[in-house]
């Protein structure tokens, strides 16, 4: 059995774009042109779905599961309780956090990520925040960490899952991944929050032209 598994959480409610994880994305929905880039991690696990019990996420745990990607669901807004469950679930150790605003992730670059990564570390959480371009983002954390913060966390924690992690008075242990040293400094962003962001990364899939292009050439494209 692996020590890890790789799990992407979506669900249909977004203040700022309903529904966005089922907008076309090259010809297919947003959260399965993800799962489609990930899905051949050699060193993440098990790549599966997590989304919430609620019926408007019916159509998006259908979808997902079409595509034979396991599907879990649990807490709409306890994300923590939602992670923590499919953990168990799995009997993994470990857990790489995926957000379904995030499509263009790939599994070449989470796998040059989990090349880093020590799983018998005193490390609670690997992440690429603050120093991958925003939007290529994956968190790797100790199920067990999870479990020990998850009663003392806030209802903003428990939203945002690793939130507490980085509170740097509670004393975890927070590792970053380091991005190869190919790749272009960005400025840009590659998360899908607004309809505006949508548009960009239809665009830049267009000029890419197909679902398989890697960080690297993505990084080319500044203005697009």
């Amino acid at each position: 059995m692996s020590t890890i598994a790789t799990v992407v959480s979506a669900r249909m409610g977004s203040t700022r774009l309903p529904g966005k994880a089922l907008l076309d994305l090259g010809g297919v929905p947003l959260i399965e042109f993800l799962l489609d880039r990930i899905r051949d991690t050699k060193l993440g696990g098990s790549v599966v779905f997590a989304t919430s019990e609620r019926n408007d996420d019916d159509i998006l745990a259908d979808r997902v599961a079409t595509t034979g990607v396991t599907v879990f669901r649990g807490a709409y807004m306890d994300v923590a309780s939602r992670y923590l469950s499919v953990a168990r679930k799995l009997g993994v150790s470990w857990i790489v956090r995926i957000t379904g605003d995030c499509p263009f992730v790939d599994a070449q670059s989470l796998d040059y990520c989990l090349s880093q990564w020590d799983s018998g570390s005193n490390v609670d959480m690997y992440t690429t925040k603050g120093i991958f371009p925003v939007g290529i983002d994956y968190e790797v954390f100790s199920v067990n960490t999870l479990a020990t913060a998850w009663p003392l966390m806030t209802d903003e924690e428990k939203e945002h899952l690793t939130l507490r992690f980085y509170r740097t008075e509670l004393g975890f242990q927070v590792k970053q991944f380091l991005p190869p040293t190919s790749w272009q400094r960005k400025s840009d962003a590659f998360t899908v929050d607004t309809l505006e962001d949508y548009q960009k990364v239809v665009a830049k899939v267009k000029v890419l032209g197909n679902r398989h292009f890697g960080i690297k050439d993505l990084l080319k494209f500044q203005n697009v």
